[in-house]
């Protein structure tokens, strides 16, 4: 009852009331049976390399960058056995395209970049190693972008040399790369230190950039100080220490911008003062990034101590002058203009200045001139004039109106000098009261009038005496 597969075999031949079939039947059973177990083998192995070849796509197109095979051919060309997807995105030419034909991958590929490529495929050959290349490609939307090839050349199993690659889209980080270096020949080329330090709470903070200057400056290098957070801060002088990191605490709490002068050492080994400048930016994690520079500022404040000293021994000296010490410029057309009086003004004068000499010199001028009485203002303007003209010390007394008491002083004037660039010339000089001085020379013009005029009395009267006229004086031991 065993079915059987049968094949036969026959040959017509015609006769006189139609054909006549010569054959024969053999039982094939065997070789069906064999043929249909290759076919189910066939459609089996089919079946396992769809579901390979869609694991490998699903994984493949799925991978960031272009998944591919290359192998090369008996002529030295170079052809695909596998290419993923991504071709699409990251070139703008279809997987198929290239599948097709190797060269139009290299068609998008930069002409200046093009040999290197192919150069590095030749070399991994030689040595069979991995190779890396960085290449710039035209996509087809137009724009350039830059990618990275890694491949790995090894011998399949047929004996034919293949490649094993990816290519990955590497644009963000060599713009970045080129971000990073216009960053640093900007910050390096700035006249101080640029750097990034990030604080967060309850913790030291850290460097997280800067400038090659930093070096110039402190003698640490860009590791040392990004790799320890005290680098810097060890080298602030004591008594400034507290002064810089709470303005750091400070400006992070109140997120405002922090200008801190302070003394540090520096790579020299002096101890220099340096200023620095820096603005906070919050970060999500409750950190606070500082973006800020250095300056040394040791010119600078060195200086404005100096002046500092100067300016205070001159106010000691100037409280010292007996009267009003002054500095003012002739502009020309009696016009002037004062720049500084110091505060003998307010007993000399009863005059009070708001203080702002910038803004109030004009008016100090206006005022000064007001109290000087009208018949003598006539020869302090002449004085003036002359001494511009001849660039000699104007000296000149007048009397003045006291402006709270109403009582009339005799002033002198005793001023030098300075013709300016502008054409106007600066005087520097003092108003000192010399009304007693005044006093004493009328009293003692006065009498010497009286005496004079009495002298010339006796002898108009003595010489019209008949006779001799004299005084004698008694001298005894």
């Amino acid at each position: 009852g065993a079915q059987r597969w049968m094949r036969t075999s026959a040959t017509p031949r015609k006769t006189a009331d139609g054909f006549v079939w010569n054959g024969w039947w053999n039982d094939v059973s065997e070789e069906v049976e064999r043929r249909e177990r290759l076919i189910a083998t066939e459609r089996a192995l089919r079946d396992v390399a769809e579901r390979a070849e869609k694991r490998l796509r699903a994984i493949t197109d799925t991978v960031p960058g272009i998944v591919f095979q290359l192998r090369r051919n008996a002529d030295g060309s170079i052809g695909v056995n596998y290419v993923s997807k991504a071709t699409e995105e990251l070139l703008g030419i279809s997987r198929e395209a290239v599948f097709e034909d190797f060269g139009l991958f290299l068609s998008v590929v930069a002409e200046e970049d093009r040999p290197r490529l192919l150069a590095g495929l030749k070399a991994s050959t030689e040595d069979m190693t991995r190779r890396e290349n960085i290449s710039r490609v035209r996509h087809a939307d137009g724009s350039t972008r830059w990618i990275k090839n890694i491949i790995t050349p090894r011998i399949d199993d047929d004996g034919s040399l293949v490649w094993d690659g990816i290519t990955v889209d590497v644009t963000a980080l060599k713009e970045g790369e080129a971000a990073e270096q216009r960053l640093r020949e900007i910050t390096d080329s700035l006249p101080g230190v640029v750097y990034q330090y990030r604080m967060a709470p309850q913790e030291v903070g850290a460097y997280t950039m800067i400038s090659d200057q930093g070096e110039k400056l402190f003698g640490a290098t860009r590791h040392e100080v990004l790799s320890n957070p005290m680098a810097l801060i060890s080298l602030v002088t004591g008594a400034d220490r507290a002064k810089l990191i709470g303005g750091f605490i400070l400006g992070a709490k109140e997120n405002r911008d922090i200008e801190v002068t302070y003394r540090s050492k520096v790579a020299s080994g002096r101890e220099a003062w340096l200023r620095t400048y820096a603005k906070p930016v919050p970060q999500p994690d409750g950190s606070v990034a500082w973006s800020g520079f250095t300056l040394d500022v040791t010119n600078e404040v060195t200086t404005r101590l100096k002046l500092e000293a100067t300016e205070q021994r001159l106010g000691e000296i100037v409280k010292a002058v007996p009267g009003m010490v002054y500095r003012f410029r002739a502009l020309g057309d009696n016009r002037f203009e004062t720049s500084f009086v110091s505060d003998g003004i307010r007993e000399l004068t009863g005059i009070e200045p708001a203080g702002d000499m910038a803004a109030e010199g004009n008016l100090i001028s206006e005022q000064l001139s007001a109290i000087v009485l009208e018949e003598d203002r006539e020869a302090l303007r002449l004085a003036t004039e002359a001494s511009i003209a001849s660039e000699g010390p104007l000296r000149c007394d007048f009397r003045i109106r006291h402006a709270k008491t109403g009582d009339v002083r005799w002033l002198r004037t005793i001023g030098t000098p300075r013709r300016q660039k502008d054409g106007s010339t600066a005087f520097t000089g003092v108003w000192q009261d010399i009304s007693l001085a005044k006093t004493l020379e009328l009293e003692l013009t006065t009498t010497r009038d009286k005496a004079l005029a009495a002298e010339k009395l006796v002898r108009e009267v003595t010489d019209n005496i008949p006779g001799a006229v004299f005084q004698r004086r008694l001298l005894t031991d």
